[in-house]
């Protein structure tokens, strides 16, 4: 596959999308536009800085992330015991699980 070097990945560029060449334009931007039925022509002029290879590039990066398969990433200390039947998490109700407030990881049962 080639190289996708227009399509950027900034988190101080809107919110860390896909844009193309650090630019506020997103891929998703892009492709939202063809899909409307906007002509590539149509495309570079409303965005006269982007240019035809943005646009294959928005297109090919597009297709990877079909192709793409996301595996779910375990959100926190206690899911090994969902897995095992535990349903105990009454108690852990408060359990912040994208930070891990009050996880002891030396004792996990222990807040």
């Amino acid at each position: 596959m080639k190289s996708l070097d227009r399509i950027t990945f900034d988190p101080s560029v809107m919110g860390g999308k896909a844009c193309v060449r650090g630019m506020r334009v997103t891929a998703g931007t892009v492709i939202g536009l063809l899909a409307a039925g906007r002509s590539r022509e149509e495309i570079l002029l409303a965005y006269p800085y982007l240019e035809e290879e943005d646009i294959d590039q928005c297109l090919a990066y597009a297709a990877w992330r079909l192709e793409e398969r996301e595996v779910p990433h375990s959100a926190g200390p206690f899911d090994y015991l969902s897995e095992s039947g535990f349903t105990g998490f009454e108690d852990y109700q408060d359990f912040d699980a994208v930070t891990w407030t009050g996880f002891n990881p030396v004792h996990p049962f222990i807040l």
